[in-house]
C-alpha cells in the first residue's frame, strides 16, 4: 500500500506545481504592460537663484505611490500586488515651465536634474535613480517641454508593496538670473511589466 501511496502523492504534488505555475502564467496574461503616470509634482523656483555655478534644489517632494493601487486600476479587475509584477521601471521626467516669458524660461538654466528614490530605498541605502537633461541656449529650448530619460532600471527592489512613498527632487544649475520666480511642473513615467 505504501509503494502505490508514494507515486500517487509525488503525482499529485506535481499536478499541483503545474496548477500553480499555470495561474501565475494565466494571471501574467490578463495584466498587459503599462505606463502609469503621476500627479504633477509642482517646484518653485525663485528669482534669487545665483548664477555663481551652484546647483539649487527646490526641496525634495514626497508622495504616496499605492503599487497596489496603482496595479488595481490597471489589471483588469484581477487581484494582484507587487510579486505579481516583474519590472517597474521609471521611464522619464517630462518638464514644463509656468509662466516662462521671454526673459525667463528655459535657456535661463544649463541644465535640469531629476532624482527620485524611496522610503523604502532610502531606509536601505539604495541610490538615488537621477539623470539630467541639458539645455542649449537657443531660442527653440525656451518653452519647449523638456524630458529626462533613464537608464534601464527595476524599482522593485525600492518598494515593499505596502504604504510606499516616492521621494522626488530636481536640481538646476543657472546660466543667467531669472527675472521673475517661475514654476515648473513635473511628471514622471513608470512602466510596469507582469
Amino acid at each position: 500500500m505504501k509503494k502505490q501511496f508514494l507515486p500517487l502523492l509525488a503525482l499529485a504534488i506535481a499536478v499541483l506545481a503545474s496548477s500553480c505555475n499555470k495561474l501565475v502564467d494565466e494571471i501574467k496574461k490578463i495584466i498587459d504592460p503599462f505606463e502609469y503616470t503621476t500627479p504633477v509634482i509642482t517646484y518653485s523656483l525663485p528669482t534669487t537663484i545665483t548664477t555663481d555655478g551652484n546647483e539649487y534644489n527646490p526641496g525634495e517632494q514626497t508622495i504616496d505611490f499605492n503599487i497596489k493601487q496603482i496595479l488595481e486600476d490597471n489589471a483588469s479587475g484581477v487581484d494582484v500586488g507587487l510579486d505579481d509584477i516583474s519590472k517597474i521601471s521609471l521611464i522619464e521626467v517630462k518638464l514644463n515651465l509656468e509662466g516662462a516669458d521671454e526673459q525667463t524660461n528655459w535657456t535661463n538654466l544649463e541644465y535640469i536634474k531629476a532624482a527620485i528614490n524611496t522610503t523604502k530605498g532610502q531606509q536601505e541605502g539604495l541610490n538615488d535613480l537621477a539623470a539630467t537633461k541639458m539645455i542649449d541656449d537657443v531660442e527653440e529650448e525656451r518653452y519647449n517641454e523638456k524630458v529626462i530619460e533613464f537608464a534601464d532600471n527595476n524599482l522593485k527592489d525600492y518598494l515593499s508593496g505596502e504604504d510606499d512613498k516616492a521621494i522626488y527632487s530636481i536640481a538646476v544649475k543657472a546660466r543667467r538670473a531669472l527675472e521673475k520666480d517661475i514654476n515648473i511642473k513635473a511628471e514622471i513615467v513608470y512602466s510596469f511589466d507582469p
